[in-house]
């Protein structure tokens, strides 16, 4: 496999494994993976290896994109998310909150997540570039020593 081609994977799937909305990865990645024709194992495997951090970031992503929409969570709006009243009002009121958290949170990942996954791009295909160059010299070296 081609390094670019590897480090693409494994960017895609740090950049799709840290998207806010959880329980999407893994659909994310696959489409990725068949789109672009990269190495379903890698992108699904860096997808997983992510998984805690994508969880650890849900908060940071929420206050990076509240300035952008001025919506913030206070005790009310955890009070309402908790109390789960089934009346048509509160569930509106809910799935505003829950829309403008998850708002939040995708402005959060678009300001730091690309540029995160191109950093790991150019970082992974350089380390790959050269390790293929030095197998590539040792297996020169070994083929012109048997000559």
């Amino acid at each position: 496999m081609e390094p670019s081609k590897a480090s693409l994977s494994i960017s895609l799937g740090f950049l799709w494994g840290v998207f806010p909305l959880v329980g999407t990865s893994t659909v994310l990645c696959t489409a990725s993976s068949l789109f672009f024709r990269l190495n379903m194992a890698i992108i699904q495997a860096v997808n997983y290896i992510v998984y805690p951090i994508q969880l650890a970031l849900l908060l940071p992503y929420f206050y990076i994109g509240a300035p952008f929409t001025g919506f913030t969570i206070n005790g009310t709006t955890i009070d309402k998310i908790g109390e789960f009243s089934f009346s048509l009002n509160s569930l509106a009121e809910i799935s505003g909150d829950l829309l403008f958290i998850a708002i939040n949170m995708l402005l959060g990942w678009l300001l730091l997540a690309p540029l995160a996954s191109f950093i790991i791009y150019l970082v992974s295909k350089r380390v790959l570039t050269s390790r293929q160059s030095k197998v590539g010299v040792v297996d020169n070296n070994d083929h012109n020593s048997k000559s």
